[in-house]
């Protein structure tokens, strides 16, 4: 579904099926619905059912990622029904919407997104699984991209399905060239400007201090970091 593969899948020489949401797509997801905790939808090959899918994980992404591994498995030969079967019991990966703990009705998940794109995705996957309370962005510009300006632009509408969000400190900015640093403070103002709600506590311990006295119970605490982000987890938990 992604305009720049169509691109580059005009000069395939092999051949090539597609996969995605949109009616378009060879390999698609269909009546995609959450529900318990877990994401259920029809696989969908070409007009044809192939099977119901089970999957206890959250967001549009990692269905689109199921798709892609169903897709192959299936032209490999192993059974359509064996594969739809298999992703009930996939449980995710480390540092994925993680749930790190649950404490005082407030819950403290973990992921590695720290581009734009996965940002804004997770955001909305978490907001669909967890409907009932507000959801916190809390996010470490970490990676060497994610501390330079070149998502100055694109960053703030990635944060715009958080209820609040939080911009931390960006992770050891003096060895970037100040004329390439990431602005933070104008991250927020730009979130701000869009409607959203939106802090730069660049400390881990203010920010620890002030989702301790702002959360509320059946809230949901998105960390966002490619690294440890100071050990922001347990100390919340450790303060809820």
């Amino acid at each position: 579904e992604d305009d720049n593969i169509k691109d580059i899948l005009a000069d395939a020489s092999c051949p090539v099926e597609t996969y995605g949401l949109t009616e378009s797509a060879d390999w698609r997801a269909t009546g995609y619905r959450y529900e318990a905790g877990v994401g259920c939808f029809t696989l969908n090959h070409k007009g044809l059912d192939v099977g119901t899918i089970k999957l206890p994980m959250i967001g549009r992404h990692n269905v689109e990622n199921t798709l892609a591994v169903a897709a192959v498995a299936i032209k490999l030969g192993i059974p359509a029904q064996d594969v739809c079967r298999s992703f009930a019991t996939f449980k995710g990966i480390k540092r994925r919407q993680e749930v790190v703990g649950q404490k005082s009705g407030v819950t403290v998940l973990d992921d590695f997104a720290h581009h734009p794109t996965a940002i804004g995705l997770t955001i909305a996957g978490v907001k669909e699984a967890y409907p009932k309370g507000r959801v916190w962005a809390v996010f470490e510009p970490r990676s060497a991209t994610s501390r330079r300006n070149v998502f100055q632009e694109i960053f703030p509408a990635s944060f715009a399905q958080a209820d609040e969000t939080i911009i931390a400190q960006p992770y050891a900015q003096e060895k970037i060239p100040p004329d390439e640093r990431l602005d933070p403070e104008r991250l927020v103002q730009d979130v701000e400007r869009s409607g959203g709600k939106g802090h730069y506590i660049p400390e881990v311990e203010d920010i620890v201090r002030y989702l301790a006295d702002n959360c509320r119970a059946n809230d949901v605490v998105l960390v966002m970091s490619s690294g440890g982000f100071s050990g922001i987890h347990q100390k919340l938990l450790a303060r809820l």
